[in-house]
């Protein structure tokens, strides 16, 4: 396959439009959003890459990658797609290839993180095996299965995080009060009537935390794999 050739889209911005409308048509986004988003790519991550059919000039497919930031010499893979025209070509697996030795090469990358649902299989050829999920943008990791997600970056929303900020929130607001004290007439230890004690009314009860999946609604709950694979295994065996 070598009329397919895997570049970093920063070093070539005339297919940014191209490759936007690709994943587009895999995860519907605002133009202006996926615009955004490629344009962000850099050597030093995160990295977006396209593969480019260098018979036609056409852009076949696109990797975003990104350091793991608490785990050295990681990297997480995402928003792979390959144009569904193409697919069943193994082209899939050219763009895995090439991704894997350019971060091994240019970023001395031990191991490779992603996250998938439904395509565990195609995974498992490439040599990733299953593993608990990882904080990928710092914080600390969900329970296994239990990854919200909007299906088109695969981010990560700590549940938990949310939870303990939002009760601080409530604790803080419920014990909130103001008490004017009463002046004391240190000669004959009667209390001064020219201030009055006053309190404002507590307000009612705050209703009870719903549970961790109810919090974002706005998001679908998904049960998605994570995966990881050795790269510097790969580069062993050729």
């Amino acid at each position: 396959m070598e009329h397919l050739i895997l570049l970093p889209i920063h070093y070539h911005e005339e297919y940014m439009n191209e490759t936007a409308r690709l994943i587009n048509r895999e995860w519907q986004k605002s133009m202006a959003a996926r615009l955004l988003s490629l344009s962000k790519s850099c050597d030093e991550f995160p990295t977006s890459f396209v593969l480019v059919n260098q018979k036609t000039n056409l852009v076949v497919g696109h990797a975003k990658v990104s350091a793991v930031k608490t785990i050295p010499d990681a990297v997480y893979i995402e928003t792979v797609v390959i144009d569904r025209i193409y697919r069943g070509k193994g082209w899939g697996s050219e763009l895995m290839k090439q991704l894997h030795d350019y971060l091994v090469i240019k970023h001395n990358a031990q191991t490779a993180y992603l996250s998938t649902k439904g395509q565990e299989k195609f995974y498992m050829r490439l040599g990733y095996e299953q593993c608990e999920p990882i904080p990928i943008y710092g914080g600390f990791p969900l329970p296994a299965n239990q990854i919200n997600s909007n299906q088109n970056d695969n981010e990560i929303i700590n549940n938990n995080t949310l939870i303990e900020f939002k009760n601080k929130l409530i604790h803080n607001k419920s014990n909130h009060s103001v008490t004017n004290n009463n002046n004391i007439n240190n000669s004959n230890g009667k209390v001064s009537n020219n201030i009055k004690s006053s309190s404002p009314p507590k307000g009612p009860v705050p209703p009870p935390m719903p549970p961790p999946n109810k919090i974002h609604r706005g998001l679908k709950i998904l049960t998605k794999t994570f995966m990881k694979k050795q790269l510097q295994d790969e580069q062993e065996d050729l």
